[in-house]
Order: C-alpha cells, then sequence, then structure tokens
C-alpha cells in the first residue's frame, strides 16, 4: 500500500528502507505505466528519503520526474478516477506539480544554486499569487524564497519586501504560527545584517506574539527571537542585557536538548563574544573552547550536512557560520598577551585547531566518497558500510529530535525525546568504535578522510636546518556588524628550534600579508 510508507518515519533509519520505497515504485509502474500519479507519489516517497540522508543528486533525479510526470497529469485526463470530476483531478495536479517546484527550489538553495532556485520560485509565484485561496500559503513559501536568495546576494532591501509579504500572507492564514514566527526571525536578522538594531528588536518582539488567538502553549519556543534581541543588545554595547539573554537560550536549550546539542552553539558564542569585550579572555576562551568543541565532534563523527560553498566546493554546513572558530582564536590571542605563561600551551592548541577547520572540510567531503570504498565484501567495505548507516541514523535523528523539541510544550513527548537521545548516544559511541578499528586495521583510509593534525613538535622534527613552516589562518567574512571584529589573520611560524604565534589586523577583504609584519 502506497500510504502505509509516511515520511520521517522511524522505518528510515532502516539500511533496508530505500529497497522498499523502490519496491513500492515499480509496482505502482508495474501497475499504471511510468507516467501515472501513483508512480508520482512513490517518488515523492523517496524523494523525502534522500532529503533525509543527504543524497541531493538522487533527490533531484527523483524530484525532475515527478515534476514531469505532475505537469503531463494537467493536460491528461484518461489517468483520473471515472468517479472523480475532470476539474478536480487537474487541480490537484496542478498542486502538486507547484509542490514539487516548491521541493525542487529548496534544494537548489541547500546546495547554492540559487540562480535556479530564484527562477522556480519566480515561476511557482507567477502561477499561484493571483489564485487566492489555498494557494495563497503556496505564495509566502516563494516569497521565502526568493527572499533567501536576495540575502546570499546582499539584495537586503529586496529581501526585506519579499519577508515582509510572506509575513502578511501567514499572518491572516490560520494555523501559520511557526511559520510566521520563523519568517519574522528571518527578517529580524536581515535587519541585524544592516545595523538596523531598532527594527531588529521589534521584528524578533513580533515573532514571539501569538497571531490568530493561538494560545501560549501552542507557542514555539522563541530561542531565535532571544538570540537576535541578545545580539542587537551586544551591538549597542548592552551587554549586561545581552549576556543574561545569551545565558537564558543557551540554559534552556540544554534543559530540553542536553549539554551537547549543537544548538547550544550560538549562544555560547554569543557568551564568549560577550566575556571577551568585557574584558575576560579567560572566561570567553572557556566559552569559545566549549562551542568549538561541540562544533567539531559533530564533524569527527561526519553527521554534517554538505552544502555547496560560494566557491563551488562542498563543505559542511555548519562553517558557513564559523564565528566559533574565530572567537576561539582570538579569545586565545588575547589570553595569551595577559598571560604568557599560558602563550606556548595556547600557541600549539590554536596551532592544531587551525589546521583541524582545514581538514575538516575536506574530511567530510571525502567522507561521502566513501561509497566507493564500501563496494566489496572485505572487512574496509564492511565497516564503512556499518558507518555510513549509522551516520545516516544520527542525522535523522538528530533532525528529529530538533523538530520535536521545536514543538510548542503541548505537542512535545518527553518520552520519546528521551528515548531519541538515548539512541543518538549509542550511535555516537558505535561510530568511534568503528573509527578506531579502521585507525588500527586501515591506518591509511583513516588517515584519508580523517587527518590527524601535527602538532608544533611534530612539523619541527619533519623541518630541516634553515627551514620554517608558515601555517595563515583568517576570521572569516562576517555579515552581521554586531559582532564588531574588525577581522583578523592568524600566523605561526615554525622553524626547528622555535616557534611563534601573532595575531595580525588584516582581514578576509584584504588577504595579501606584509611579509616584514609576518616576520
Amino acid at each position: 500500500d502506497l500510504h502505509s510508507f509516511p515520511t520521517r518515519r522511524s522505518s528510515d533509519l532502516e539500511p533496508d528502507a530505500e529497497k522498499t520505497y523502490k519496491r513500492v515504485l515499480a509496482a505502482q509502474e508495474k501497475a499504471h505505466g511510468p507516467m501515472h500519479p501513483d508512480v508520482a507519489k512513490a517518488l515523492d516517497k523517496l524523494s523525502q528519503f534522500y532529503i533525509l540522508h543527504d543524497r541531493y543528486a538522487e533527490q533531484e533525479a527523483v524530484l525532475k520526474r515527478m515534476l514531469t510526470i505532475f505537469e503531463k497529469t494537467q493536460d491528461a485526463t484518461h489517468f483520473a478516477d471515472p468517479n472523480l470530476p475532470k476539474d478536480f483531478v487537474i487541480r490537484f495536479a496542478h498542486m502538486d506539480a507547484i509542490d514539487a517546484v516548491n521541493q525542487l527550489a529548496n534544494l537548489y538553495g541547500t546546495l547554492g544554486r540559487y540562480s535556479e532556485m530564484e527562477a522556480l520560485a519566480k515561476r511557482n509565484l507567477s502561477k499561484v499569487k493571483n489564485e487566492g485561496g489555498t494557494t495563497d500559503l503556496l505564495a509566502s513559501i516563494n516569497y521565502s524564497q526568493l527572499a533567501r536568495v536576495s540575502v546570499v546576494r546582499g539584495r537586503y532591501a529586496e529581501a526585506e519586501s519579499y519577508f515582509k509579504k510572506a509575513i502578511e500572507i501567514e499572518q491572516r492564514t490560520p494555523n501559520q504560527q511557526v511559520s510566521w514566527c520563523e519568517t519574522c526571525n528571518d527578517l529580524a536578522e536581515i535587519y541585524l545584517r544592516q545595523g538596523r538594531f531598532d527594527d531588529a528588536e521589534k521584528a524578533a518582539q513580533k515573532a514571539m506574539s501569538p497571531i490568530n488567538g493561538t494560545a501560549a502553549d501552542l507557542m514555539p519556543y522563541p530561542s531565535r527571537a532571544y538570540l537576535v534581541l541578545a545580539q542587537s543588545h551586544f551591538a549597542r554595547k548592552r551587554h549586561a542585557e545581552a549576556e543574561k539573554l545569551f545565558a537564558r537560550v543557551a540554559r534552556d536549550i540544554e534543559a530540553s536538548w542536553g549539554p551537547d546539542s549543537n544548538s547550544l552553539v550560538p549562544a555560547v558564542v554569543g557568551m564568549a563574544e560577550v566575556k571577551l569585550a568585557q574584558g575576560n579572555p579567560l572566561e570567553s576562551y572557556d566559552y569559545a573552547k566549549r562551542a568549538t568543541s561541540q562544533r567539531l565532534r559533530r564533524i569527527d563523527a561526519r553527521a554534517e550536512s554538505l552544502t555547496m560553498s560560494s566557491g563551488g566546493q562542498m563543505r559542511p554546513v555548519d562553517f558557513y557560520d564559523q564565528s566559533a572558530f574565530d572567537i576561539h582564536l582570538r579569545a586565545a590571542a588575547e589570553l595569551a598577551l595577559r598571560s604568557p605563561d599560558r602563550a606556548p600551551a595556547l600557541a600549539a592548541e590554536t596551532f592544531e585547531l587551525s589546521q583541524r577547520v582545514q581538514h575538516s572540510q575536506a574530511a567530510s567531503a571525502l567522507s561521502q566518497m566513501a561509497v566507493r570504498f564500501a563496494q566489496g565484501d572485505g572487512a574496509l567495505a564492511q565497516q564503512i558500510r556499518q558507518r555510513q548507516e549509522l551516520t545516516d541514523q544520527y542525522r535523522i535523528l538528530d533532525k528529529n529530535l530538533t523538530a520535536a523539541i521545536s514543538q510548542p510544550d503541548a505537542q512535545r513527548n518527553q518520552t520519546e525525546e528521551d528515548k531519541a537521545r538515548k539512541a543518538r548516544e549509542d550511535i555516537v559511541k558505535r561510530i568511534k568504535a568503528i573509527d578506531a578499528n579502521l585507525a588500527r586495521q586501515f591506518p591509511e583510509y583513516a588517515a584519508l578522510v580523517n587527518p590527524a593534525p601535527l602538532s608544533i613538535q611534530e612539523v619541527q622534527q619533519l623541518l630541516r636546518p634553515g627551514e620554517a613552516l608558515i601555517q595563515i589562518a583568517q576570521e572569516a567574512l562576517d555579515p552581521f556588524p554586531y559582532r564588531h571584529s574588525v577581522g583578523q589573520t592568524y600566523v605561526w611560524v615554525v622553524t626547528r628550534d622555535e616557534a611563534r604565534w601573532k595575531a595580525l589586523p588584516i582581514g578576509a577583504e584584504t588577504p595579501v600579508l606584509d611579509r616584514k609584519s609576518v616576520v
């Protein structure tokens, strides 16, 4: 039965789930032919499975085939149930086609293919914006998609206009509290990027206000809104107020999601920035180290989704927010200046951290190619397949747990959340055990997909007299002016006999280094 396989269910964690979906698809094709609407519905189930597993190329192919079927159905009636009116069948095919285009547009956004995302969003918008009724809400989706494209391209006034149109639709549509809150937060972040802090705070407050008589216990938890307010306070150098809000978000997320939740990172980074601004590099360093440790734990498990960077490379999604690593380096540099006795240890630690950041981006991409190693029946192939399956399970559990915890209190199930947390912890332990086995049995493969950083001492042993290794790390270009970061470049110079570490006031906009400043 096609409808007995809902998306985002527990069986999606099983290795044979894809085979099940493909069997359903084959059965529909055999019964109705390759262009029947029921085939498209089976393809939709497969598409949802692929997106859960971040298998974007396969999802794109499935969505394109779905779209072709739905578009042909609008022009044909021989697929329809004879008991259903022709207009009814065509209307539903029209809506299904619009939904397929929206899914494809969102996929292109994930992959950084913004021109294609924009074209599809405009295509859908032209179809739905004048129809009213059930398509009105679909228009809000397209406005939000177009706003995302505008944000990436730095066209903030255009993005603001699109977000406001989406908000207006969501505000008058029943049962859209969650979408409305998210879009209000999107708008607030646009204002932050422009330094419009009054507007950012108003939009964040709006995101926490009920619409259409929504009961308080049905409101989503406003962590994003609190973060915007905290960041706005920080931008205005109201550090005490910012600290309270960052601490509140961190405390609430930790209580709901646990101390190792990736959702904690933005609030912990905020606390690190506040402490550094208050002249307390030691506490700032402690917070920053906690944030980078959490990022690296997920990357070590290779549980990060990949997306397309502006340069066309696949990279972990979370590396688009490099603020955790930047504040770690900044706090460590300031702490080294104030506590010279700690400077050598901090230089050694940050030397390895900067390698981890760069290596992890490449390693995550390489790990996605592991399917080539997974072919066959050997011990290496079996362990790689098992690790891939566990990583897929981790991603899905993490996504589903995040979605569950984000629900209003009245709709949450604490027992199920606790089971999901326990299952996620067990998966991490199994992944670590496999990695340990791979390192022992297949060290060359382990070094390829997860290269260990070299310490300063190891580098010194490789250098000859008169040689020096120079390692450079730059803070990322930050679109948010509230951080007040002028941008810095960190340089490590290692010779056989000594190592020096220096922070230079050179941002990513001016990547050329003066040789004298390095020396």
